[in-house]
């Protein structure tokens, strides 16, 4: 089996969608030998900034010598990007054996492994094949019943508890907490960004679970690589979380300055100047809108680009960012989860009186580089998806 026939044969499994639970992923592992016992593994959680967070540690265990695995979801520009030993992405004809190798497993199951299941054990065994020492795993969805919460973490992380995923992990922020405490574990330390109700929920459930919770507090101050108040908060967080891990300070300091990732707040172009970001739920995007003011974005002609996914409470996030644009431009990626611009659209004009629809992804950011002009800037945000679709780096796209 070739990359592309691998990658194709696992865009197939996500037609069935999401399923969560961990009887499925539980039965992969153990036909395959329990890969992830082989390694130590820190789950990382949160309803925004994981991915970063989960970089930043990664980098930093790199920096102190391990050899270290980061596995990430969803990707932006290359689905290699998922799965990762020392900052360097597996390979194409990696993909394929791991793919052939889980999958000849996985159809012998019923029911029928999910794309995230099958993409977890994948990297699991990967990471074990490649004799890695540490694995940082980014949690897809929630935490209790996550695919990736089959792993037994040496250290836990929740960056911050915030609304999102409200049909599948619950209405409250004390409901969400819930699932995202799921990755904590009895006597062991659980580092977190979280504030307020979050915070207070979480404070609730490590008791109960009888883990050791951390608050990290306040912001990183040191040299970073992305840009963003959000990122000194992360970085914080990741800061704690190897000082408790005994990661030398020097290392630390090394790897967060050296964590970058794309699709937050990135640099695109100049005149117009060009920003990507992956905000892509209420809480992410109050951040963003916070960013674009410091920036003094809004005082210039800015024109917005959003996309969002129909699952999401893109009202809410028009709310946030709209005002801020000279003109937004709406779009809809080729998914079947997108959101339809007429939609957004409709949404959008609650903000702000001047939108435009088009359809089409890229031709949107075209439009919107024109409007722009030189001295404007362009904003496109709202889902990774969309951004993927955008960027047109890869060809090979993940449809949910």
């Amino acid at each position: 089996m070739k990359y592309r026939q691998a990658i194709a044969a696992l865009y197939k499994l996500s037609l069935f969608g999401s399923v969560l639970g961990l009887e499925r992923i539980k039965e992969l592992e153990q036909k395959l030998g329990w890969p992830e016992r082989s390694f130590k593994c820190i789950l990382v959680a949160g309803s925004n900034g994981k991915g970063s967070t989960a970089t930043m540690i990664a980098r930093s265990l790199e920096e102190a010598g391990y050899r270290t695995g980061l596995y990430l979801s969803p990707h932006v520009d290359d689905f290699r990007e998922r799965i990762s030993i020392n900052g360097k992405k597996i390979g194409g004809r990696e993909v394929a054996e791991e793919y052939s190798r889980v999958a000849a497993v996985a159809r012998k199951m019923k029911p029928q492994a999910t794309f995230f299941e099958i993409l977890t054990a994948m990297a699991l065994d990967y990471f074990a094949r490649r004799k890695v020492e540490w694995a940082v795993l980014e949690v897809g969805l929630g935490g209790r019943l996550d695919a990736a919460n089959i792993v037994e973490p040496e250290l836990s992380v929740i960056t911050r508890v915030d609304l999102e995923h409200t049909d599948k992990l619950g209405r409250t922020l004390a409901e969400i907490a819930r699932e995202k405490a799921g990755i904590m574990r009895n006597g062991k330390f659980v580092i977190t960004g979280a504030e307020g109700e979050g915070l207070s929920a979480l404070k609730r459930l490590a008791s109960e679970k009888k883990a050791k919770l951390v608050v990290a507090r306040g912001r990183y101050e040191g040299k970073l690589a992305m840009m963003g108040e959000h990122q000194k908060k992360n970085a914080a967080v990741a800061k704690k979380a190897l000082q408790m891990l005994g990661v030398p300070k020097n290392a630390i300091t090394r790897g967060l300055a050296h964590t970058i990732l794309p699709a937050r707040l990135e640099v695109m172009g100049r005149k117009p100047l060009v920003i990507h970001d992956g905000a892509h739920n209420p809480a992410a995007m109050k951040q963003l809108a916070e960013e674009i003011r410091r920036m003094k974005l809004a005082k210039s002609k800015l024109i917005l680009v959003f996309g969002a996914m129909k699952d999401k409470d893109f009202d809410a996030m028009l709310h946030e960012i709209a005002p801020l644009a000279s003109e937004v431009i709406v779009n809809q990626a080729r998914l079947e989860r997108a959101a339809r611009a007429g939609e957004l659209a409709q949404a959008a004009r609650k903000y702000n009186k001047r939108v435009r629809v088009v359809k089409d992804v890229r031709e949107s950011a075209r439009k919107a580089r024109k409007l722009a002009g030189k001295n404007g800037a362009v904003l496109a945000t709202g889902s990774i998806y969309m951004l993927s679709e955008l960027r047109g780096k890869n060809r090979l796209r993940v449809t949910m």
